[in-house]
Formats: C-alpha cells, structure tokens, sequence
C-alpha cells in the first residue's frame, strides 16, 4: 500500500462442532487479543449465530451475519476504542429471577407445580418487573407450547422483563421449535445475566 500503510487486522475464528457457551467465549478471547480489526467467526448452526452475534453487538462492534451452505458465518468489526456494554438507568438496580425447575420446592410435583403459577403470577402483579427472567433445565418448559404458566410468562415480558430461555436445555428436551416466550439463550449469557444481577431471586 502507498505510504506503507496496512489494512485493518484480520482474524478467522472456526467454532463449528462446540457446543453454547464456547462460540461466545471464544469470540470474546479472539477480540481482546486481537484489539482493532475484523474478526470472522464461522460457525454450523443458526442459534450460534445469532448468540455471536448478539454478545458482539453489545461489546459495540459491527456486525453482520450471512448464511454459506450449511454454515454461518459471523463479521465482527471491532473498532479502535473497545465498546463498551451499555447499560440503562435500571441496570444499576438490575433484579434477575433465576427458575432452572417447573416447580417450587421438593416433595409433590402437583403442589410444586400449583406453587410456581402462583409465584409467576404474583411476580406479574409486582410494581416494577424484574430485569430479566432466566429459565433452564426443565424451567423451560413453563415459556413453551402447552405451559400453564405461559399467560404469566408473557405477561412479564409484556412489562418489560427480558425472558432467557436455555438453548442447550430446549435442545436437550426437544423444545427448541415449542419455545413461545422470550428468546433463546447461552450459558456465557445467563451467567452473565446473573453475576450483574443488584439482587437475584431463585426458586
């Protein structure tokens, strides 16, 4: 180049074949050693894609995804000055309600089930929703089809409350295409979620 000058510093990171969280994670390794630049991820599935990207995204970069066959493949162009996560006036009151069961307590499943309706609904009547609702293994199954708490669920997005729902725990208990509330998660996320939380609560 004329003047000696370079291009932007380019990486390639290949993730397909790992399992959520390590796409995310390796990602975010990639773009703190690489400072500026463009970083292409490829990746084999489209939850992947859109958890790279996600996670990308709120770190300030550019990001564009495409489709190449059967893969994905990520551009992250990461800029001069780190981004920065932004972050609303509530997050530094940031309330999490973490549910990794489809019900409350031990002992009978019926009451257990009776109990986490009532804890759902009881949350939806609250004066201010929380920040983010976090739901895995079978805690799932209270966001997808045939749940009968699904009406509380959705009335807590409804008030502003971001639903997380465990991508790996949908894949596992075949409920990825059942999911009716809130969006699909990665473990790097949810733990993420839950280290910010000012105050979290778990059933």
């Amino acid at each position: 180049m004329p003047g000696g000058e370079r291009g932007p510093k380019q990486m390639d990171l290949d993730c397909r074949g790992k399992a959520c969280p390590m796409p995310v994670l390796d990602m975010r390794k990639a773009l703190q050693d690489m400072g500026a630049g463009i970083l292409t991820v490829l990746v084999d599935n489209e939850a992947a894609s859109q958890n790279v990207a996600r996670a990308a995204a709120k770190l300030g970069c550019e990001v564009a995804v495409q489709q190449v066959g059967r893969d994905f493949v990520v551009r992250i162009e990461k800029r001069a000055v780190d981004g920065v996560e932004e972050r609303d006036g509530a997050a530094s009151t940031a309330t999490v309600v973490w549910i990794p069961t489809r019900t409350v307590g031990r002992g009978n499943d019926e009451l257990g089930a009776a109990l986490m309706r009532a804890f759902l609904y009881t949350v939806t009547q609250q004066s201010s929703p929380p920040t983010r609702v976090v739901f895995a293994n079978r805690g799932v199954e209270l966001c997808c089809e045939g749940s009968d708490a699904l009406e509380s669920v959705k009335a807590l997005e409804r008030a502003g409350a971001e639903v997380l729902a465990c991508g790996m725990c949908l894949d596992f208990l075949g409920l990825t295409d059942k999911l009716c509330v809130g969006r699909v998660s990665n473990m790097a996320e949810i733990v993420e979620a839950l280290s910010e939380a000012d105050k979290l609560i778990t059933v």
